[in-house]
């Protein structure tokens, strides 16, 4: 009898190690999904960011910027940015927007030298959300935001655009001459030519296009042309190009001469 009892006691025990055994094995198996999924979450984030910011480089370089409404432009192109990742079962979900400057330490490393943000370049904020699940027992959420960036020094780009133009028009609109695009072309290169080297010291470049007519009143059309090149991208180095001007009546004595 007592060894009936002994015997049973130790099948209980048996049985209870066996199912403890068990148990840990699942624990063990969710574990590894739970990790597996996030190190997946990890590679899409990577994935989402670098498109996002290949998107941004895509929008800036495609045209150049109205210098008066580039801030805005730009935060409406890269708010429109967006990307899916999925892959082993982690859905993930990437949104931007124009971030103001973070001294928070950041860790998309893979996003490197572009993760983070610098005072004075075109910061971007990335918010990622992901969810994922492995069978019955496993699921998986995340959120995050992180800042990335791009060199374009935006405002000051508009900057100096804008103070170029309005030296060009200041000395288009004094009295010239004579209505000649030789005569008034000078007076606008002349006056170019003070900005253009505040504008080298920034790393930017001015450049002038203009059109004289004489009739029915002397007056010319200019854009000033500004670009910043040379900026760090995922792969490869791009620029941006900014753009200003306006018609300018120019005062008497000019008097219509040739071209």
């Amino acid at each position: 009898m007592v060894a009936a009892v002994v015997f049973s006691a130790l099948l209980v025990c048996d049985l209870a190690v066996y199912v403890a055994s068990q148990d840990r094995a699942v624990l063990y198996s969710e574990g590894d999904a739970s990790d597996a999924m996030y190190q997946q979450f990890l590679v899409l984030e990577s994935a989402g960011g670098a498109d996002v910011l290949l998107g941004a480089e895509a929008m800036l370089a495609s045209a150049p910027l109205w210098c008066p409404t580039a801030s805005s432009v730009v935060a409406r192109g890269v708010a429109a940015l967006s990307d899916v990742q999925a892959s082993g079962g982690v859905y993930l979900s990437v949104h931007a927007e124009v971030g103001g400057p973070s001294s928070v330490a950041d860790n998309l490393s893979a996003l490197s030298p572009l993760e983070g943000s610098v005072p004075g370049d075109v910061n971007i904020l990335l918010r990622f959300d992901s969810t994922g699940s492995e069978g019955p027992g496993v699921s998986f959420a995340k959120a995050e935001a992180h800042y990335v960036h791009l060199g374009l020094r935006l405002r000051a780009a508009v900057s100096s655009c804008e103070a170029a133009a309005a030296a060009v028009a200041g000395a288009l609109s004094l009295p010239a001459a004579n209505c000649s695009s030789g005569a008034l072309g000078e007076e606008a290169a002349a006056a170019l030519r003070s900005q253009a080297r505040s504008a080298l010291d920034e790393g930017f470049a001015l450049s002038l296009s203009y059109s004289v007519s004489a009739a029915p009143a002397c007056s010319v059309s200019f854009e000033v042309h500004l670009s910043q090149a040379g900026i760090q991208g995922l792969s490869s180095k791009f620029a941006v190009r900014f753009s200003y001007g306006w018609r300018v009546s120019v005062a008497e004595p000019a008097s219509p001469g040739k071209g």
